[in-house]
């Protein structure tokens, strides 16, 4: 997201003054791009999964990453989605894979199994049939409730983004087979073809899950939590960053189905 910050910077400072730019701006960005280097690098953990992205790299002596096991964390689904920019200048400094990289399907096959296991939620829902999946923080989170924490409304949603910033990916440039092995097998779905409608079902799947614990008594306002017992929604009410979360969800949905019909006029 750094990397993300630092390339949109960079764009506007070339533009910021008329005809030349913010010269001395421009290079001190690059040279704070450049010293970042390839952050996903050290953040690669090897599973019998496969390669997936976690939030302590391997080896790690940081103190939290141990106590708080934050091997699998949900801000990573945060970071995939928010750490890829659209700005063509420096684009090949960032080291944010794309959304259909078996890197990103393992990351999700990986996760998928840690919140389910921490939530009994997920397990019952997923056992009734229902699809989708909520996402939490991390397996020692204790902020708001117990050992491992509650699904988070606001994370839940960015998978759903991801999900559907596949979509847009598969209309430009379809899977290999490897990424369509990958995703097929992270998302659990024996149908799946690899389409653009394939990955556009699994953020509806995510986006509905969530719904189903929006009560009739929130009235359409959102938590920051959903609780992992009750599946009531929980804590700070009307949390700012729950709303950006599933508005970006919904417009990268709406961008999605776009870019898929248009691959389908073609």
């Amino acid at each position: 997201m750094m990397q993300a910050a630092l390339l949109e910077g960079i764009l506007f400072s070339s533009e910021a003054l008329p005809l030349v730019g913010d010269t001395e701006r421009v290079q001190s960005y690059s040279n704070a791009l450049q010293a970042l280097g390839n952050t996903l690098e050290t953040h690669k953990e090897w599973s019998l999964m496969g390669s997936f992205i976690t939030e302590c790299p391997p080896g790690s002596a940081h103190n939290s990453c141990a106590e708080y096991r934050k091997r699998i964390d949900g801000a990573v689904i945060l970071g995939l989605v928010h750490g890829r920019t659209m700005v063509p200048t420096n684009a090949s400094l960032s080291s944010a894979p794309l959304p259909t990289d078996v890197l990103v399907a393992n990351t999700i096959r990986a996760y998928n199994k840690e919140f389910c296991s921490l939530y009994a939620l997920n397990q019952e829902e997923s056992g009734n049939g229902r699809p989708g999946i909520l996402y939490g923080r991390y397996a020692a989170d204790k902020y708001g409730g117990e050992d491992g924490g509650n699904p988070w409304v606001l994370i839940t949603a960015a998978l759903a983004n991801l999900l559907y910033q596949a979509a847009s990916q598969v209309s430009h440039t379809a899977l290999n087979l490897e990424e369509r092995a990958a995703w097929k097998i992270a998302l659990n779905d024996v149908g799946f073809s690899g389409e653009a409608n394939d990955f556009i079902a699994a953020g509806d799947s995510v986006l509905v899950r969530l719904r189903e614990h929006i009560s009739a008594e929130d009235d359409m306002h959102l938590f920051e939590q959903i609780h992992r017992d009750t599946g009531l929604q929980y804590n700070a009410k009307d949390l700012t960053w729950s709303y950006a979360e599933v508005l970006n969800a919904l417009v990268a949905r709406k961008m999605a189905t776009k870019a898929s019909f248009k691959m389908f006029v073609v």
